[in-house]
């Protein structure tokens, strides 16, 4: 069977952040899909059980007008936990970004005895989700 997806388009006025003369531009709702609340404590007592294994794949294609130049794509990152593993990617064109982000949890249990390995892993998945695509405006 086909995994559930869904395909939006985007098409937002003013959307980035200025920073000086570079303009930052954060994926719309990718944050909060890798939130993970979960691991926001130090140590834990007890296993953490998930519902259900899971997949998450985002794919973004930001096309941006010639006025920007691409200044900074955040580089590729692949992370590793037991089974699980999270993947980022971005390839340019002139005037595009594609961008993909994979994670697959396979247990749906985490042993406390993993938790400290398990909390860097989501913590290096939070990281690399918040870095911003970086451009800047030619007149």
């Amino acid at each position: 069977s086909k995994p559930f997806s869904i395909e939006l388009e985007y098409r937002i006025r003013n959307y980035m952040e200025r920073a000086g003369d570079l303009l930052l531009l954060r994926l719309p709702e990718i944050e909060d899909r890798y939130r993970f609340r979960e691991v926001s404590l130090k140590t834990r007592k007890y296993d953490i059980f998930y519902g259900t294994s899971a997949m998450i794949e985002d794919e973004y294609l930001l096309k941006f007008p010639e006025r920007f130049k691409l200044e900074y794509v955040p580089g590729d990152t692949i992370l590793k936990f037991k089974g699980d593993y999270f993947k980022l990617s971005a390839e340019t064109k002139p005037g595009e970004v594609f961008y993909r982000d994979v994670f697959f949890r396979p247990d749906a249990r985490i042993e406390v005895g993993d938790y400290n390995l398990y909390r860097a892993f989501c913590r290096g998945i939070q990281k690399s989700v918040k870095r911003p695509l970086v451009f800047r405006e030619v007149r």
